[in-house]
């Protein structure tokens, strides 16, 4: 369990770092998008979606630009249930329908995000089109075997003879009871 939770975590910093700070040409809807390019095994017609399936979803996804009302948006699916990170935390399920399903539930009591129907996916994309009007394009981090899908590009001469330093303390007795102490409202000047 903890090393999924690692890989999951590892697999999510990779995908910050793919996104970095990229823009999307939405103007400003909101709406990021993974390519004008169509996803390879998506129909033309009206039934793009139809041919994914929930197994199809499993793993993690990340959104490839900034929606401007939620930021990264980051998207877990695991064995009909699904997780939904933004601004807000959304859980529920994922129906194995034609078009997938998704049926939300977000602590924060919005419901920009709580029902959405995959319209477009393959591999590496999912574009789900949101109950609200929005859609979201997400890009693979995590397959479902639970390995991180790392961007391509990356270095492979990295230096392997570095002088790292050794005999560094393991064992740390760090205070456990630290406690933060509550600050009084500052009172700022109108202006």
């Amino acid at each position: 369990m903890r090393q999924a939770a690692r890989i999951t975590g590892a697999a999510l910093f990779a995908a910050v770092l793919m996104t970095g700070c990229s823009s999307s040409d939405d103007d400003g809807k909101g709406e990021g998008t993974a390519s004008k390019a169509p996803a390879a095994d998506v129909p033309a017609s009206g039934d793009a979606g139809k041919g994914v399936g929930a197994s199809d979803l499993e793993g993690g996804w990340a959104t490839d630009a900034t929606h401007t009302d939620q930021g990264l948006l980051i998207l877990s699916v695991q064995g009909g249930t699904a997780t939904l990170l933004g601004k807000t935390s959304c859980t529920g399920k994922v129906e194995d329908s034609r078009p997938v399903k998704l049926t939300l539930a977000c602590k924060d009591g919005s419901s920009d995000r709580s029902d959405g129907s995959v319209v477009r996916g393959d591999a590496e994309s999912l574009t789900i089109s949101w109950g609200s009007g929005k859609e979201s394009t997400f890009k693979r981090t995590v397959t479902p075997d639970g390995k991180p899908k790392l961007p391509s590009g990356l270095p492979t001469d990295l230096p392997t003879d570095l002088d790292l330093p050794t005999g560094l303390p393991t064992d740390l007795d760090l205070p456990t009871d630290l406690q933060v102490p509550a600050y009084p409202p500052v009172d700022r000047p109108a202006g």
